[in-house]
Order: structure tokens, then C-alpha cells, then sequence
């Protein structure tokens, strides 16, 4: 072979490399030929994970191998030219889901959570079932006449106030005659408190309102007008623990090493929070007063306390920083993520959901009959919620800015969930339901 013909040999080699190793980078890279534009553009993708996670999956109605699997839990779409894509999943007895999903250069777009509604559902119990309450997973059922009952066992009439961690004592408030009783699980007996406190020595006349604690088998927590005393419902004995000077007690909360109540001031028309330690028997108060009177309070964390007010606003308190912070107006209800790094606020006209621990996380929905919605769950992803309504419950995504699959669950008058079985309980002619939701 001649020198020229070797230098041309070379030449053409090192070309061929030169488009070869740029076309290589431009691909790795993400550029791809759009014979749409007939340009280079990047690609993006779309990462799916489904619950099922064998659901179908339909990508701008063509459709795509799912790979989820034993090794692999989602599915990367990827090589997509950026766009609004349609993505849809399907499977037989579930509702099928559906959703916009916008693909950016050189990203990937999430759907990490796209949970599908079941169709099916299964028979708990039957009868003249009104209303239940879940303790755990165990459903204490209400017959149209107000009876209650767990297990087949008879536990008095009226409403489930609260029970124990263990579900040793379970406390029943009967509105007509306005008597509390304590069930005894071990047992199977009734205790009516009233009757104990009186012979105790706590007046016939005097108006008061019992609450559980969850986390004593022994005492109960008697809230007086302006007072809080201890009963122990083994030995009888009442235990003065607490006495404002004029102010209004209104609701009490238990945690496993603290007491929270609010006190009213009528006159002012505010409210303090006060912290109270059950083993040093020292209490904490907000300097700040909070207006109007409480309505609700819940413990959300070890720390961190709840309040709404009657004039619909929301605060969360945090005890180790002595911080008072408003969250949101205009609430009627809210519910706390199991881990309490969420709340969500159930407005009425739009729905709102505040992210703690995250600085960008912040959602508000324009929720369809807002006015009606009465109550809110966190579903166990903490991605999505259940609204409840009269006559029905919805499945809201939080990704789901449209609302597209804002679908009814279930039609039901009274439902809960349970977020330890996945479950969603509901009552329907006359019996008690439910629908497991796919994990």
C-alpha cells in the first residue's frame, strides 16, 4: 500500500471516529433525530410504578411492556421527545387510572405512586348496621337502635369515645341519657361511670365530660368546667390533677407522656393551650393567646399539638420551641400523616395540604361541592387522601393537579380506613364492607 493511500486509509478512519464518537456522546448525552421537527432534540422519560404493579400500561394509546417485577419495582419509559404525554393503566377489577404527564429534556418524569381503585369488595358483617368505629382493625359496629357491639359481644348503646392502645377499655358516651361506660375487654363487663363517680364523691349535678387516655389501663381523664381530676376505675379513687381560676376547659388530648387542654376566656373570647407533664405533674401555657374556642386538638407528633378554632382557623404548637403557628383560615377539618410530616386542611371551598419537613411540597385543591365535604383520611402512601362526603367517599392524588381521577370509591353514608390493613370500611345495606387496596 502506498503512503497516499495510507494517509487516505487514516483520514477516513479518524473521520469515521470523529462521527462516530460525537454521535455516540450526542446519544449518551440524550439527543435523538425528531423526525416530527426533523431536528435534534433531547429526550426525557416517564418512571411508573403502579398498585397494582402489574397494571397495563397505555402510552398515548400505544402500549408499553411493563417491567415491573421481582428485581424491579416501576418501569422507565424512556427515549421520549418532551411533550404532554397521556399515560394510562388499566387492569381487570380496578378502576382504570389515568393522567397528563409532561416530559422536560434530560429529566424524568415521576409517577411513582399511581395507585388504582378496586372494584371489588367484601362482606365484614351484616344486620342493621348504622355506623362503626375502627379500633385497629377491629370494627365496633352501631345497629340503627344505637346498640354497639365488637366480636359478637354486646358492649352497650351509644357512641365509641375511645378506647386504650391495647383495646382493653373501650369508652361508649350515651347522649340520651348522658351516661359514660367503660367496657372491659378481658372481662366482657360495663362499668357505668357516672354511677362510680357519684359514689366517689364527685357531684350528681356537676357537669363534666370523660375522656380515655390511650396509654393508662387505670385511670380515666374527668374534664370539669374549670377542673381535671384523675379516676382510677380500679380502686375508685378520684385524684384532683388540675384547677384554672374562672377559665373555660374545652377539650382535652393524650399523649404518651403529656395532657393538652384549652382554656376559654368568655370574656375575651380567647383561648390558651396548656401542657401538662402526667409523671412531673408541671404545666407549660402558650404566652400567646389564640382566639375564639377550640373545637378539635390532637397530638400530631411527640412535640407537636393541633388546634382548631371555632372561627375555622388552624394551628400547630410546638412544645420544645414554645411556637404557636397559624396554618391555615376557614377549616373545618384536618388530619395529620401517620408520621405527622403532612397535614391536610379541609377548607370550605378548597382543600390545602402543608408539607413540614419540605420547603416546595405545598398543595391546594378547588374541590368539587367543598361545601359538602365533611371529613378527610390520609391514605397510607401519604400521596394521596380520602374525601369524604354525605352519600360518598373520593380518592384524591396529590400529583393529580386536574383532578382526573378525583373518582368515587365507594357510595356510602359513613366509611374509615385503616391505614395498618390498607382497607377502606364502609357501610352499605345495612352491613359493613370493605375494599382492600392493592400494596
Amino acid at each position: 500500500m502506498t503512503i497516499h493511500a495510507r494517509r487516505r486509509l487514516f483520514y477516513g478512519l479518524f473521520a469515521a471516529f470523529l462521527v462516530l464518537g460525537t454521535s455516540v456522546i450526542f446519544y449518551v448525552s440524550g439527543w435523538r433525530f425528531d423526525p416530527g421537527t426533523l431536528s435534534l432534540r433531547k429526550v426525557g422519560a416517564i418512571f411508573v410504578r403502579s398498585f397494582p404493579r402489574e397494571a397495563r400500561i397505555i402510552l398515548d394509546k400505544k402500549p408499553v411492556e411493563n417491567n415491573s417485577g421481582f428485581f424491579q419495582n416501576g418501569t422507565l419509559i424512556n427515549n421520549l421527545f418532551p411533550k404532554t404525554y397521556e399515560l394510562e393503566l388499566s387492569l381487570g377489577g380496578y378502576k382504570p387510572w389515568r393522567e397528563k404527564v409532561p416530559v422536560a429534556p434530560s429529566l424524568v418524569s415521576d409517577e411513582k405512586s399511581a395507585v388504582l381503585i378496586p372494584e371489588t369488595t367484601e362482606t365484614i358483617a351484616t344486620g342493621t348496621i348504622a355506623r362503626f368505629t375502627l379500633l385497629g382493625d377491629t370494627p365496633i359496629l352501631q345497629n340503627k337502635k344505637g346498640g354497639l357491639s365488637v366480636n359478637g359481644i354486646k358492649i352497650g348503646s351509644g357512641e365509641v369515645t375511645g378506647s386504650t392502645n391495647d383495646l382493653s377499655k373501650i369508652l361508649v358516651f350515651n347522649s340520651a341519657s348522658g351516661t359514660y361506660s367503660l367496657f372491659n375487654s378481658a372481662t366482657a363487663t360495663r362499668t357505668n361511670l357516672n354511677a362510680a363517680l357519684k359514689k366517689a364523691g364527685l357531684g350528681a349535678s356537676q357537669k363534666f365530660k370523660i375522656i380515655l387516655d390511650p396509654y393508662d389501663t387505670q385511670n380515666v381523664i374527668v374534664l370539669e368546667t374549670a377542673a381535671i381530676v384523675l379516676f382510677n376505675t380500679n380502686t375508685q379513687i378520684i385524684s384532683p390533677e388540675y384547677k384554672t381560676s374562672g377559665a373555660v376547659l374545652k377539650n382535652i388530648a393524650a399523649s404518651q407522656f403529656f395532657f393538652a387542654w384549652t382554656e376559654w376566656n368568655s370574656k375575651a373570647n380567647t383561648s390558651t393551650l396548656v401542657i401538662y407533664d402526667k409523671f412531673l405533674h408541671k404545666t407549660q401555657s402558650t404566652a400567646e393567646n389564640i382566639r375564639g374556642k377550640n373545637t378539635k386538638l390532637q397530638w400530631a407528633a411527640t412535640s407537636e399539638i393541633a388546634l382548631l378554632q371555632d372561627d375555622g382557623s388552624f394551628y400547630t404548637y410546638d412544645r420544645n420551641k414554645d411556637a404557636l403557628a397559624k396554618i391555615a383560615d376557614d377549616v373545618k377539618d384536618f388530619s395529620f400523616t401517620s408520621n405527622a410530616s403532612a397535614a391536610a386542611a379541609l377548607e370550605h371551598k378548597a382543600l390545602e395540604v402543608f408539607f413540614f419537613n419540605q420547603d416546595k411540597d405545598y398543595y391546594r385543591f378547588n374541590l368539587p361541592r367543598a361545601q359538602s365535604a365533611t371529613s378527610i383520611e390520609w391514605y397510607a402512601d401519604q400521596s394521596h387522601l380520602f374525601v369524604h362526603y354525605p352519600s360518598e367517599v373520593k380518592f384524591l392524588d396529590l400529583k393529580d393537579g386536574a383532578m382526573i381521577n378525583f373518582e368515587p370509591v365507594v357510595q356510602t353514608s359513613f366509611a374509615s380506613y385503616d391505614e395498618k390493613t390498607n382497607a377502606l370500611y364502609f357501610v352499605a345495606n345495612d352491613g359493613l364492607k370493605k375494599i382492600d387496596f392493592p400494596k
